[in-house]
């Protein structure tokens, strides 16, 4: 075989070998691809099914879980009309006096619940002053009213 045949004959060899190394490298890069895509899809379904229960838990906090309160729609209705036509009486003694003739409750809060304040079954959340949560009140009575009839 002459010098030149030899050449041609190396660089072919050369050649192939290069292309056998590159599709080796393509084909460890590949199943190392893979190897990090398995790795990671138990992590991506379990970030997954996290979400999606946490979803759920706000969903069902969401809804009432308690059935609706009974309420005496006269004595609401009575009871709006009051704080209605509070104007004129000193608020606190109106306040006093829910609190002790109509069971009037104030409930503090906590970091995830605003305070309340609850008369009749009706239920609100407690305002800057007395005379703001009573106002809220009527309102959430009112709409208690719409559903109740």
């Amino acid at each position: 075989m002459s010098k030149t045949d030899q050449k041609a004959s190396d660089a072919k060899i050369d050649q192939e070998k290069k292309a056998a190394d590159e599709k080796a490298s393509v084909e460890a890069k590949a199943t190392e691809d893979k190897k990090v895509a398995d790795e990671k899809a138990p992590a991506e379904a379990k970030a997954s099914e996290d979400k999606k229960a946490a979803d759920e838990k706000a969903a069902a906090e969401a809804q009432p879980t308690e059935e609706p309160v009974q309420i005496d729609k006269q004595r609401v209705k009575d009871l709006i009309e009051q704080v209605e036509n509070r104007h004129g009486h000193r608020i606190m003694d109106l306040v006093h006096r829910f609190e002790r003739e109509e069971g009037m409750q104030m409930a503090e809060g906590d970091e995830t619940a605003a305070p309340k304040m609850t008369m009749a079954g009706v239920s609100c959340r407690l305002r800057a002053g007395p005379d703001q949560t009573l106002e809220n009140w009527a309102n959430a009575a009112r709409r208690a009213l719409l559903k109740a009839a």
